[in-house]
């Protein structure tokens, strides 16, 4: 995959982060972490690993689109997110109110 087509994959993922949270929010789910929204994405029959899913939701949160709690584990230096909720400005893209030239509704 050449990196026009790596950026164009992200976005897209990064929508469907969103819109996933989105839907969690708007039928009253308990909140996701980043393993849930892993499976999620395998489910969906997305080829995205467990690296790609933390790497999305800390640029989503970069971006303002979520807040959650990160989480290290001192023993392993592992990094897990929890608590993924989706903010204001998140809601504004879903809802295509708002655009952002780094995530893709669909």
């Amino acid at each position: 995959m050449n990196s026009a087509q790596r950026v164009a994959q992200m976005k897209r993922w990064r929508g469907v982060i969103l819109g996933l949270v989105r839907n969690g929010h708007e039928n009253q789910e308990s909140r996701l972490d980043d393993l849930g929204l892993w499976a999620l994405l395998q489910d969906l029959s997305y080829p995205v690993s467990q690296n790609d899913v933390r790497t999305l939701i800390q640029d989503l949160k970069t971006l303002g689109y979520l807040k959650c709690k990160q989480i290290k584990n001192p023993a392993t230096n592992e990094v897990r997110l929890d608590e993924i909720e989706i903010t204001a400005a998140g809601l504004l893209v879903v809802d295509r109110v708002e655009t952002h030239p780094l995530v893709l509704v669909i």
